[in-house]
């Protein structure tokens, strides 16, 4: 398949997983960070038995992330992520990451690579801004159960002052799993970690923990949902590269040790 137009970027799983279909009560903090989001592209994918592929190429992003892409504008994008079902050939268990009870068994090897362009830095291409990720995510899903761990490494040319180049990366780990007690009821759990790796400025590692549980009304559909959740972020907000504006419990502050509690009913029509 060959299509255009405002779609999302194919890199993160987790990015391409609606809020409704997420495990959590939101996207994770790995996702708020470094999910490219949506762009304007051509893309072209296929899909077989046990394979499927996407690849694009876009003239900019409506991504807002802090290492990439860096510019929302006067860019150039290609992204390509591949997906391999290394147990299983049943494309519906990935649609999703919550893993109800009957699913088949499978597991999902995804893997993904993006690089950016800024070719309007200084006014000029002669100090371009270029800005690559990868990403590696290995799902397992069965009878009641979904684990997703993913990996993203950033890496950066930047030409801030048209005189000296330097270059820096970041890194972020994710995983996450749920597990059915009951056809209705699902336990869960949640570690992130945002390392700003050589990313300049006085940034720490933003580590926390998520544990919650869920009630669905309904066998056949996650659209509806009631959630209890609780996190920790043993890390200052502020002093992480994660944006502290996101849904993700925490105010912003330059204090470490914060834990948050909240209740989310979802109703999907």
């Amino acid at each position: 398949n060959i299509h255009s137009g405002l779609g999302k970027v194919p890199q993160s799983r987790e990015d391409w997983i609606s809020p409704q279909n997420t495990l959590t009560t939101d996207h994770s903090a790995n996702d708020f960070t470094f999910a490219v989001g949506s762009a304007y592209m051509v893309v072209a994918s296929f899909k077989g038995r046990y394979v499927r592929h996407s690849m694009g190429i876009s003239n900019g992003n409506y991504g807002s992330k802090y290492t990439y892409p860096k510019s929302a504008s006067h860019t150039l994008g290609f992204y390509s992520r591949w997906e391999y079902q290394l147990i299983g050939a049943n494309w519906k268990s990935w649609s999703n990451l919550t893993g109800r009870r009957g699913e088949d068994f499978g597991l999902l090897l995804g893997w993904a690579a993006g690089y950016h362009f800024d070719l309007s830095a200084g006014g000029t291409s002669t100090a371009p801004q270029n800005n690559g990720q990868a990403n590696i995510d290995l799902s397992i899903n069965g009878d009641g159960f979904h684990v997703l761990m993913s990996t993203v490494w950033t890496y950066a040319i930047v030409d801030p002052a048209d005189k000296n180049i330097y270059h820096y990366n970041s890194f972020g780990l994710m995983i996450q799993g749920g597990y059915f007690i009951a056809p209705q009821h699902q336990l869960y759990a949640q570690y992130n970690l945002v390392s700003p790796g050589s990313d300049p400025g006085r940034f720490i590692n933003y580590n926390s923990l998520t544990f919650g549980y869920s009630f669905f009304p309904f066998i056949r559909t996650n659209r509806w949902k009631l959630s209890a959740e609780a996190g920790y972020l043993f890390n200052a907000i502020n002093d992480t590269l994660v944006p502290d504006k996101v849904s993700l419990g925490y105010h912003s502050t330059d204090e470490d040790g914060q834990f948050y509690f909240r209740l989310q009913t979802q109703f999907g029509f």
